[in-house]
């Protein structure tokens, strides 16, 4: 049974709320594949250095090397995306306490749930294709990496590897930043089986109709239904955003060439898109300071974490492992997931002597997309990591979840 947020159903008031197919590559288990490497026809590489006299890190996005053709699905946007412009929502003093860095855990589900009584929304809701969400509330968080997080991941890559070099030093300073309008975030990641039920086809590699042999030969025999969607680019996620919105009568999030029009702009229920990153982040983290919502150590592969050298090296059955405390499960593994920022290097050193109030992000021109949460193999995807890719970039590791805003009324004493 469906059951929609009545929140969601009022108008917003005073608040606010491109596809290319590549042979992945594989860095920390390329020993499992070495029969594809035949196929393998190049290398992503970023020429990424610190400027010494300004402390920029520079990339030339020119060097940018893609394995794979442009699909039709780019070509379905404008390069400019239909962004919330509105003011922070100011709430009363009556309202529930903000989520906050260094909390006790054990009181987020209480949170939530006054969170909901406040707002008449539920804490948890199932849409119109059977996908879970829950209420993530206002909260306020160090976004990024200590230095000790970088210390301890750069001795984990190869120094050569610039990509890896500047996606993990871009993710310092920490800086604050501050969530006032309340949302919904899927319970996990997007589905193969919510994929085809929305757009009419299954790209994942870890599929029946997987796109090579090698990937479909790991999953034989079994059902992927309930695995993560992935070989999906960024432009395929606004798609899915903008038909799911579209079969639910509610607004269309993102400029579609030949879909978008103005009714489908200005319905009155709110529709669905990609989280931003502080979004993203804020709910990882759940209220924790630390290097993992589960602590400082790595998650546990047993309870919280899949592991590719103790579970195989390929995606899983979503919701297995134990939900961080807002009830999200795999925020830091299964797959990698997209996010709606754009990458700047220097983006959180812009941010890192202010308080940023629900950022969307760099404005910086760049076709680059910031994906987060890490992957199968390694379960020591710490919650401040992040990496990139090209907009249009599909592998077999990269999938998303979506976003679902909630309107709320102007909150006055």
């Amino acid at each position: 049974m469906t059951t929609e947020p009545n929140a969601s159903d009022q108008p917003f008031t005073n608040t606010a709320g491109q596809t290319s197919q590549s042979h992945p590559i594989d860095r920390s288990w390329i020993g499992n594949l070495c029969t594809t490497a035949g196929l393998i026809i190049g290398v992503f590489v970023i020429l990424a250095f610190r400027d010494r006299d300004g402390g920029k890190i520079l990339v030339d996005e020119s060097a940018i090397s893609q394995l794979a053709q442009v699909s039709d699905s780019k070509s379905l946007f404008d390069n400019e995306l239909v962004m919330p412009n509105d003011a922070p929502t100011v709430w009363s003093s009556k309202s529930p306490p903000f989520i906050n860095s260094n909390m006790d855990t054990s009181k987020i589900a209480d949170i939530q749930k006054q969170w909901a009584v406040y707002l008449e929304t539920p804490v948890e809701f199932t849409n119109s294709i059977g996908m879970q969400f829950m209420l993530i509330p206002p909260g306020e968080f160090l976004m990024g990496a200590r230095q000790s997080d970088i210390d301890l991941a750069l001795p984990g890559f190869d120094k050569n590897d610039t990509h890896w070099m500047v996606c993990v030093q871009s993710a310092s300073p920490q800086h604050r930043v501050r969530i006032t309008k309340p949302f919904y975030l899927s319970r996990t990641e997007v589905t193969q089986k919510h994929y085809q039920q929305v757009l009419g086809t299954n790209p994942s590699y870890y599929s029946k109709g997987g796109r090579e042999p090698v990937y479909v030969q790991q999953v034989s025999g079994m059902d992927t239904s309930d695995h993560p969607v992935e070989g999906v680019c960024w432009f395929d996620c606004l798609a899915f955003c903008n038909r799911l919105s579209d079969m639910e009568s509610r607004r269309i999030s993102y400029e579609q060439k030949n879909y978008i029009s103005a009714e489908k702009q200005n319905r009155p229920k709110l529709g669905y898109r990609l989280p931003t990153e502080a979004q993203w982040e804020m709910a990882c983290r759940a209220g924790t300071s630390s290097r993992y919502w589960t602590g400082e150590d790595p998650l546990e592969s047993d309870t919280a974490g899949w592991h590719g050298k103790k579970h195989a090296s390929r995606s899983h059955k979503v919701g297995e492992k134990m939900p961080n405390p807002f009830g999200l499960y795999d925020v830091n593994d299964n797959v990698w997931e997209w996010v709606e920022d754009r990458f700047d290097p220097d983006y959180y050193h812009q941010c890192s002597n202010q308080l940023s109030v629900d950022p969307l992000g760099s404005n910086k021109t760049s076709t680059l997309r910031i994906v987060r949460g890490g992957l199968w193999p390694d379960s020591y995807t710490a919650s401040c990591e992040r990496y990139i890719y090209e907009s249009d970039y599909q592998c077999n590791y990269v999938g998303f979840r979506v976003v679902l805003p909630i309107a709320v009324k102007t909150a006055t004493d």
